[in-house]
């Protein structure tokens, strides 16, 4: 299992470093490191022990895709992690719902993620105000994969959570 990590680890830190040298090149500011990879498959890796701080991303610089796919990692990774702050940080103004994280969190690294789903529904050419994304997921000695939830609102022109939760 350990090797499947670092294979996962080394494989993104390579598309890491290919990326900054691409940003240095083009004279591009460096863009935060994409923690969740796609395959064609449609299977990722979500690397759950580095949470970064939640920042701005140049709408002109990414796709709307790509835009969610970077949120819901950091929020994915905050509620693993139990990073409330982060987490705060990403919700709507009037979230009125108890603030709830990974119940837990020393079982956090034995997690598998799978994918985000509900990145392919989104139209670049037909922008909805509203988006319904999961990060699927297998804790080991369950028979089922889990999905964290998130529904994505798009409030003054920046991307918050307006409700999250775990579906079996």
């Amino acid at each position: 299992m350990r090797k499947k990590y670092i294979a996962i680890i080394m494989l993104l830190c390579a598309a890491f470093f290919a990326g900054c040298q691409e940003n240095v090149n083009s004279g591009l500011a460096e863009s935060p490191e994409p923690i969740l990879e796609s395959t064609p498959e449609d299977t990722s890796a979500l690397e759950i022990n580095d949470v970064p701080v939640p920042q701005d991303i140049p709408k002109d610089e990414v796709s709307l895709t790509q835009e969610l796919e970077e949120l819901m990692t950091i929020f994915g990774q905050a509620y693993f992690k139990g990073d409330v702050d982060t987490i705060e940080e990403l919700l709507i103004d009037d979230y009125e719902w108890e603030i709830e994280v990974y119940e837990s969190p020393d079982q956090v690294d034995e997690i598998e993620i799978m994918q985000i789903k509900g990145l392919q529904q989104i139209d670049e050419n037909q922008l909805l105000d509203k988006y319904e994304l999961s990060i699927e997921f297998w804790i080991p000695n369950e028979d089922s994969l889990t999905y964290l939830s998130v529904t994505w609102k798009n409030v003054e022109g920046a991307w918050k959570v307006s409700g999250y939760g775990l579906e079996k």
